[in-house]
């Protein structure tokens, strides 16, 4: 039988017991005492009022588009990085590693943490710890450090992407869910764009710490926003009497856990093209890095073009058959991308690259509007960070399939492709539209929303 969490003081019975504790106590002293002075009743929850949705959908959508933007950033820093600390490509490697994988592993105590602490106070820590720990990324002189600071810097991420939907959906009702969540899906697209050209002024102009000295006005400006903007909402009482495993009951649900494995396949698909495409273009095609960056920008401004309206209109008319769609005709850009050959055009090129996004795009925002719908109120923290795991393993499992197949198709990197590189990115491209098409199938059959509407 379940028993309610007790607030007692036994500091190794509440950690042992409830590891999503140590998360927020990470972080505490960073908004704590800034929050009080806000204001000081933090326990009664409310509905947005003064504040507004539109106020809550700006301070989430800039805090996703700048952390997308910084993030996508520090990518073009890992040459730079490793030539100023004298380590190899592969060991720089972790940097961006120790990131997504205590991402991955935070993640459900951090939604599990929201439901039961209030969103807005694990999204206002999860700033402030991702600004402290940039500025000491920035400050590192090893390795080590710089790693084990990505580290902790990947939990407070875990907690902004565990709240953000979880604080919209919250906000908003059902009837405008999507159109919120496209929003939001836009603003990540938006910063997935502007990263590449950004982070690479930032380090011509001052470095690679330059990269992580970025995020700390930042960070500490949305820190500012949310204080002002997101509305007190208390914790749960439902929520704190949930034993550790009991958001795996979530998966109950045919939607949710229908959404959740497309999400994953839909990562998995895009990252397998995010990571073997611009080998391609620079090495099999011979374009240079600032041509090739603007080539792989049409994906993204694609999905973010598109992520919006197909909310809109996934209110209006359900997302299911939008989220079978979309993944549809992600699989038909993945299978043309798939022919694409040592004479094919930049036109060529860009255009499955849009085909691609449009595709991604308008599966994202129904997919995650279904996903959090399926969700009881208060498990929105929870639905949160399973929609982010779904990210994250995804990019993790698409790299690896990439990787894998690329490699066993007898593909190397670091010189001039020959035609046998060409022939293992087919391979690796067709794996990966066999997986969209097995999450639009999965999107197909997942039912609809608790037995009615149009799912």
């Amino acid at each position: 039988m379940l028993r309610p969490i007790r607030d007692d003081h036994h500091p190794g019975h509440s950690l042992a017991r409830h590891p999503e504790s140590a998360i927020i106590r990470m972080g505490s002293a960073l908004t704590g005492r800034i929050d009080n002075i806000v204001s000081p009743n933090d326990t009664a929850p409310h509905e947005p009022a003064a504040s507004g949705t539109g106020s809550v959908l700006a301070v989430v959508g800039l805090g996703t588009l700048l952390s997308a933007m910084s993030g996508s950033a520090i990518n073009l820093a890992l040459p730079d990085l490793g030539r100023d600390l004298g380590i190899s490509l592969e060991a720089s490697r972790w940097v961006l590693q120790s990131f997504l994988l205590a991402v991955a592993i935070a993640l459900p105590f951090a939604g599990r943490a929201s439901d039961t602490l209030g969103h807005r106070r694990v999204y206002l820590t999860g700033f402030g710890l991702f600004a402290l720990m940039a500025l000491a990324c920035g400050l590192t002189r090893s390795l080590a450090f710089l790693v084990a600071a990505r580290a902790l810097q990947g939990v407070g991420g875990a907690m902004v992407m565990a709240t953000g939907p979880a604080l919209l959906t919250s906000a908003f009702p059902a009837a405008r869910r999507g159109r919120a969540l496209g929003t939001l899906a836009t603003a990540t697209y938006t910063g997935l764009t502007l990263g590449p050209t950004v982070g690479g002024l930032i380090v011509g102009a001052g470095g690679w710490r330059w990269t992580f000295f970025f995020n700390v006005p930042v960070s500490l400006f949305i820190l500012f926003l949310a204080m002002r903007c997101l509305p007190r909402q208390g914790p749960v009482a439902a929520a704190r009497s949930r034993g550790p495993f009991s958001d795996l009951e979530l998966f109950r649900s045919r939607v949710f856990t229908g959404a959740a494995l497309s999400a994953l396949a839909n990562y998995i698909a895009i990252f397998t093209v995010i990571l073997l495409v611009p080998f391609f273009l620079m090495e099999g095609l011979g374009r240079d890095a600032s041509r090739a960056g603007m080539l792989l920008s049409a994906q993204p401004l694609m999905m973010a073009l598109v992520a919006a309206p197909s909310g809109w209109l996934s209110d209006r008319f359900g997302s299911r058959g939008l989220a079978t769609g979309g993944l549809l005709l992600q699989a038909l850009g993945l299978f043309c991308l798939s022919h694409l050959g040592p004479g094919s055009s930049d036109l060529m090129v860009a255009g499955c690259l849009a085909l691609v996004g449009f595709g991604t795009g308008v599966f994202i925002s129904p997919n995650s509007s279904a996903l959090m719908g399926a969700a009881p109120r208060d498990r929105q923290g929870a639905a949160g960070s399973a929609l982010a795991e779904a990210r994250i393993v995804g990019m993790l499992l698409g790299v690896v399939l990439g990787t894998t197949l690329f490699q066993l198709a007898g593909g190397r990197t670091g010189m001039a492709w020959r035609p046998e590189e060409f022939v293992a990115l087919k391979v690796a491209l067709r794996a990966a539209t066999g997986v969209a098409v097995t999450g639009a199938l999965v999107a197909s059959m997942r039912g609809r929303r608790n037995g009615i509407g149009r799912g």
